[in-house]
């Protein structure tokens, strides 16, 4: 174990030895009630019960056993159900349904509603009573995207590492965790995962009331996975204590093994195949990222949810990547996230630091002492900088900001996301003193900005701006596009955006309005598949390599198709200028210059099976051919409507381009108008026909002397 898992470290607590929390004697019935778990079934409207009940005295063979719900938010109290229980054995369990109702409430971030359950059994001897909190939500997984309830969430989180310096123990009191969670939510967040550790039940209940998505941990940060009977054996037993003990609390969705662990991952997909079996109402992961090789660039099989620095596609996080590369905000990790089958959740990204705060020293008066902190004090004066220290904490603290937001901004820019986790937003006492907080050891603000400007790039909803570098001349046009990150419960389709651009005195640049455009834009066919299935309209435009047909020429064929069949052998752009869909699109009926860079960065769709299609953009075959051929086309999908673009719209690099920026602009006013209602329809099979089977990479293209080849 390396002694590094944060229930028992001396990097952020003291190792104390004893009991934290209440201790009691009570007296027991002849029949307790041992445990009750609560299931949410929220497609029926109703909960299932599991009550264990164990019989103490062996004479009893009957029991009663009443449930009653009742629902803070509303004051409603349910009809209490009475049911019978027998106990051919001294350890009986009661599966019984208890039916909500239409008036049934969700539990979410947005509306965190609670239900309390109590059970009590009834003996001739007596009555046991049990009473638990729950709330109706479902956690799950679609298409790769983490889901509360079937609506899609985004984790904007943080790591909690055990670190309460007055005590060097977590609080057992909801008090101490109310300045934790109300902080945390200050400054934009909904999600905290604890590190190697499992808090105790005060820290679920504030989580619960304040609609937070916990993720938590085995006291687990091992090198030797699976390499000890005795360990193995504890931390399955661990688990079970965990749920037995705060299963029910609804913020309580997500489970690791460990984290960053080594190196047995059969132990541990074997371990995560248990933990489903047990308990359903959670997601679970092997680990939270790991270094070992062969591992951590994929999902596990068994894995719920994949926590990660990287992919075997590259970086997800921005590590060196601000140093190594001019700034560019047009970035995101899109490219290195393609493929991942459940949600994806960036590892501690961050981890800028920031000089000490002196002024910190004296808020320590408990069980810990600053001896880091004094140590630094004492040489600064010996060098004659401590007048300077409070400036070295300013200046390189708002520079850790900066570097946050484009942390942030480049996670949510990116659509296969399903959150990142900070580390940290609190700083991290121990490994040296990594001060990389922007509030303190002690939840504090360090005034390095506040939660207000953090918010406008922490929040279910997120403006996000891309644009090509950070410096401008005068002469030069300043361009951006922007995009909406929007997790909030309600819609935004339909609305319209109000923009203002102002420097730093406050001089209005300009403004605007922008059309919420009520399309789905994706490169990716199962998201698009999904959308539409949902009744959405949906853009879909994937990467050209991913596409089966002809490469995108520019030129007609050359010479002969006949004599030189080594050739893509396409003629040009056929399009009806007049369609409204190239209403915006300055265009005549063939090929222009205007349409080099569309064109070079598309495949031609091969369409003669699919006769119902509507191109919207055509291609001309060669005459030794005689194919249907398209670049652009529309059609109806289930319940949703589609236009289908085999030119790429979509991707960073090409989105620079004015033209591509005219026919995207045009393409999807048009999808916003009354005008558009495709006649055709097409199947699942139709559209995956045009995926290739095979992940290409880097698509071969021909060039001026591919015609001579043999």
């Amino acid at each position: 174990m390396r002694e590094l898992a944060h229930a028992y470290t001396e990097d952020t607590q003291v190792k104390w030895n004893g009991v934290l929390g209440r201790m009691e004697l009570k007296a027991e019935n002849d029949v307790k009630l041992q445990q009750v778990n609560v299931y949410p079934d929220i497609a029926g409207k109703r909960i299932k019960v599991k009550a264990v009940l164990v019989r103490t005295n062996p004479q009893t063979t009957q029991a009663e056993i009443t449930l009653q719900v009742n629902c803070a938010e509303t004051g409603k109290s349910y009809e209490p159900q009475t049911y019978p229980a027998a106990f051919p054995h001294d350890t009986v369990c009661i599966e019984k349904e208890y039916a909500l109702g239409e008036d049934m409430r969700l539990w979410d971030e947005f509306s965190p509603t609670l239900y309390t359950l109590q059970a009590s059994c009834h003996t001739r001897q007596g009555t046991d009573r049990y009473e638990t909190t729950f709330g109706m939500r479902e956690i799950g997984h679609t298409d790769g995207y983490l889901t509360i309830n079937g609506n899609r969430i985004f984790l904007r989180g943080t790591l909690e590492c055990c670190i309460f310096p007055l005590t060097g123990t977590p609080p057992t009191d909801e008090a101490g965790w109310e300045k934790v969670f109300s902080t945390a939510k200050a400054w934009g967040l909904n999600h905290l995962r604890f590190h190697s550790y499992c808090p105790p039940e005060a820290a679920f209940k504030v989580a619960d009331r304040m609609g937070f998505y916990l993720q938590v941990e085995l006291p687990n940060w091992s090198l030797t996975v699976g390499k000890d009977t005795a360990t193995n054996r504890f931390l399955y037993q661990e688990f079970d204590r965990i749920i037995a003990a705060y299963g029910n609390h609804p913020s309580f969705c997500m489970l690791s093994t460990g984290n960053e662990l080594q190196p047995d991952f059969q132990f541990l997909n074997a371990f995560v195949g248990y933990m489903k079996r047990q308990d359903n109402r959670h997601l679970y992961a092997t680990t939270t990222f790991t270094f070992e090789q062969g591992h951590g660039t994929q999902p596990e099989p068994e894995d719920d949810f994949f926590v990660t620095q990287w992919t075997d596609k590259g970086w997800i996080r921005g590590q060196g990547v601000f140093d190594a590369e001019e700034p560019n905000f047009n970035k995101d990790y899109r490219q290195a996230a393609e493929g991942i089958k459940v949600p994806l959740i960036s590892h501690e990204i961050g981890q800028y630091s920031v000089y000490p705060d002196m002024k910190e020293i004296g808020n320590y008066t408990g069980t810990l002492e600053p001896l880091n902190l004094k140590a630094i004090q004492k040489d600064l004066e010996k060098k004659g900088l401590a007048g300077k220290a409070e400036r070295y904490l300013q200046a390189s603290g708002r520079f850790a900001v900066q570097l946050y937001k484009e942390e942030i901004e480049r996670a949510m820019k990116t659509p296969q996301f399903s959150g990142y986790q900070l580390l940290g937003l609190q700083d991290f006492p121990g490994q040296g003193t990594a001060l990389i907080g922007l509030v303190n050891a002690f939840w504090e603000s360090k005034k390095l900005t506040d939660e207000r400007y953090f918010r406008q790039f922490c929040s279910p909803v997120v403006p996000l701006a891309r644009f090509e570098k950070a410096t401008w001349t005068t002469n030069e046009t300043f361009a951006a596009q922007v995009e909406i990150a929007n997790y909030y419960k309600e819609d935004i389709r339909g609305k319209h955006i109000l923009w203002q651009l102002t420097d730093k005195t406050g001089y209005e640049v300009g403004r605007g309005k922008l059309d919420a455009g009520d399309v789905v834009l994706t490169q990716d066919i199962s998201q698009a598949l999904s959308a539409l299935e949902a009744g959405k309209k949906v853009l879909l435009s994937p990467r050209p390599d991913k596409l089966e047909g002809l490469e995108g020429k520019f030129l007609p064929v050359f010479w002969s198709p006949v004599h030189f069949p080594k050739q893509a052998g396409t003629m040009g752009i056929l399009c009806d200028p007049k369609h409204p869909a190239l209403l915006h699109f300055p265009t005549e009926i063939h090929s222009d210059w205007q349409w080099w860079n569309l064109v070079k960065h598309s495949k031609v769709l091969v369409m003669d099976s699919l006769p119902d299609l509507q191109p919207i953009i055509e291609v001309t075959d060669n005459f030794v051919n005689n194919r249907r051929l398209a670049s652009v086309f529309e059609t109806k999908y289930g319940k949703g409507k589609l236009i289908m673009s085999s030119i790429d719209l979509l991707s960073t690099e090409s989105k620079q381009k004015p033209e591509v920026k005219q026919l995207f602009y045009s393409l999807t006013q048009y999808m916003n108008s009354a005008d558009f209602v495709p006649t055709g329809t097409v199947s699942k099979q139709d559209l995956l026909s045009f995926f290739s089977k095979q992940n290409k990479g880097v698509e071969k293209r021909t060039d001026a002397r591919s015609i001579y080849e043999e």
